[in-house]
């Protein structure tokens, strides 16, 4: 029987006005749907991660149809972005698409406010949200992910594929407002969004100005916004680690070339050259890496470029570093340099002293670990051009000694045992970004430079730092730590190295944290204040009588969200989480 308090709560989600984003976008009907026994809510070896998946599309002229970088269009083999062609309806598909994935469980939450997870760049909420979805997911929450249509696409399309996502969510649950949990480069479109209002400047570029005049000004619809390896500060990686464009010459490029032409001859022979602006971070020939571009910042005065740093030996060997960093004719290429091609795309880190939202709580999550785990499969493959194959098998002596000489000063923290440096000598863990602290890939001072986003009075509940690497923020929590340590014991001569990566889970424990950060306390309400129903004077605020009295928010469960719906009712199976490290832990040599 459904209380008198419910049936109330949802004759007013029966009148509410429906969530809007751009005039285009309709919140009621997804342009596809894929749910019940569909394979592609399975991931490549068919462990099931999504209850359901819808494909949302944005008609309106905001959007456009972006250049891909050659041999990075979708296909439904991928294991990092498994059925994506088959989801999108095109292996290169308009920004104009997204993805909506839902997570089992999100029809019977405990928990009153949606969560909405933001993948980063190279990959989709299939290649490396479904374990997070799913632990939270088992704490109560109603739990849905994003995908973007491009893999690195122009980060102004896709904040406004995030409103039309958090659009679609109000319309399903009531929710007046959900929760982002955000990755890496996700966290700039949420930021982007929670800091627009009408008449906001985004800068010159035509993205921008096309944002401006044609983005969805933020509703209000964000509580809390957790952000996890998110780039605020921009990197400058493809520039300052110039040794993976070499692989990229010849190959289908798995970052952008810092360069637009190559001298195979080098220099001294101008008249014997190769033409790379199909592939670098210009949009001369092919504009195929713009949400790349918007990022870029200079952080070479706040660490030194690995070329000018002998102690790096092999890591230091970085063709052309300084003339690729400050543009110009090196000894084998020649470009612009970071400074032209991020005036170019336009600074999105300088636009971001917008400010979120006043009413935005904002929590970010930081990993202190520069090595990166090379037995699961690899969003990027050497992105430092480091020589994996010398690094590995060596002695203990020389990994001590390295971590002595080169990184104690960046990393005074860092703990390694016998069991880490085990992976490193059979080539299971690599160093990555290692110039200065931070995870692997992002600059701790880049991660934590929320300064420019609390300007307008946003609250900032923490910043909280662990000993992680770049993904591994995603996926650390207790039982999956144990399951880690569990496999390393059961085969130690060749994989005790996940006995410290698992310890390290438990330790780190940036699920739990994320969770912690989420919750609700009892009788609270979406709103975020510990009891905000304040004309009650009943135990927990509640001026309803129900458990969960958000007025705006019903329990997911009592709304009739979907007609024919063949999805989950209850949370997901805790094992089952174990079970999906499966893949994440498949030995991929690099």
């Amino acid at each position: 029987m459904i209380r008198l308090p419910r049936l109330v709560a949802l004759a007013g989600l029966l009148v509410a006005a429906p969530a809007s984003a751009t005039d285009a976008f309709d919140p009621q009907t997804p342009e596809a749907t894929f749910s019940g026994s569909d394979p592609a809510l399975s991931d490549a070896q068919g462990l099931p991660m999504w209850d359901r998946i819808e494909r949302l599309v944005d008609p309106d002229s905001l959007f456009r149809q972006e250049d891909f970088p050659p041999g990075n269009a979708w296909n439904d083999e991928s294991e990092l972005a498994p059925h994506a062609e088959t989801l999108f309806g095109d292996p290169t598909p308009s920004s104009s698409r997204a993805l909506l994935h839902f997570a089992p469980g999100w029809l019977a939450p405990t928990q009153p406010t949606p969560v909405l997870l933001v993948p980063g760049a190279g990959t989709n909420a299939s290649g490396v949200l479904a374990v997070l979805a799913r632990q939270l997911a088992a704490g109560g929450h109603a739990v849905f992910a994003l995908s973007f249509a491009h893999p690195h696409g122009d980060n102004f399309q896709q904040a406004e594929q995030l409103a039309n996502a958090i659009a679609r969510i109000r319309e399903l649950s009531g929710a007046a407002r959900v929760d982002l949990v955000s990755h890496s480069k996700g966290g700039l479109a949420a930021a982007i969004y929670a800091s627009h209002t009408d008449g906001q400047a985004w800068g010159t570029s035509e993205r921008a100005q096309a944002y401006a005049e044609r983005g969805t000004p933020y509703r209000g619809d964000v509580r809390r916004f957790v952000a996890v390896a998110a780039p605020f500060g921009g990197l400058d990686t493809p520039f300052r680690w110039t040794a993976p464009g070499l692989a990229a010459i010849d190959a289908d490029p798995i970052a952008p070339v810092p360069w637009h032409t190559w001298y195979p001859m080098t220099t001294g022979n101008l008249l014997v050259t190769q033409d790379l602006r199909d592939r670098d971070l210009g949009p001369e020939v092919l504009d195929a890496w713009p949400g790349q571009a918007q990022l870029l910042a200079d952080w070479s005065n706040e660490h030194a470029l690995p070329g000018s740093r002998i102690e790096l030996g092999t890591y230091a060997a970085q063709p052309d570093w300084l003339t690729t960093y400050e543009g110009g004719f090196g000894l084998w290429s020649s470009g612009d340099g970071l400074a032209v091609v991020r005036d170019e795309a336009g600074s999105l880190v300088d636009a971001l002293d917008a400010g979120l939202d006043p009413g935005i709580e904002l929590a970010v999550l930081a990993g202190t670990f520069p090595f990166v785990a090379l037995d699961r499969p690899a969003i990027v493959v050497d992105p430092f051009g480091g020589d994996f194959s010398s690094f590995g098998g060596q002695d203990d002596a020389f990994y001590l000694d390295f971590f002595e000489s080169v990184l104690a000063s960046d990393f005074p923290d860092l703990t390694l045992d016998g069991d880490d440096l085990q992976g490193l000598r059979d080539g299971w863990l690599a160093p990555a970004e290692i110039s200065g602290l931070g995870d692997g890939v992002i600059f701790d001072g880049s991660a934590t430079a929320t300064g420019p986003l609390l300007s307008r009075g946003a609250t900032l509940i923490e910043t909280h730092r662990v000993e992680l690497s770049h993904l591994d923020l995603l996926f650390a929590s207790r039982e999956l730590g144990e399951a880690l340590v569990a496999r390393g014991e059961a085969d130690p001569g060749n994989e005790a190295y996940l006995r410290a990566l698992g310890r390290r889970w438990i330790e780190a424990d940036s699920v739990g944290w994320i969770l912690e950060i989420l919750d609700d306390p009892a009788g609270d309400d979406d709103d975020s204040a510990p009891s905000d129903d304040d004309d009650s004077s009943s135990p927990g605020g509640d001026d309803d009588s129900a458990p969960t009295d958000d007025d705006d928010s019903a329990p997911l469960n009592d709304t009739p969200f979907l007609t024919d719906c063949a999805c989950s009712q209850g949370p997901p199976r805790s094992g089952l989480l174990a079970l999906l490290l499966v893949p994440l832990l498949r030995r991929r040599r690099c």
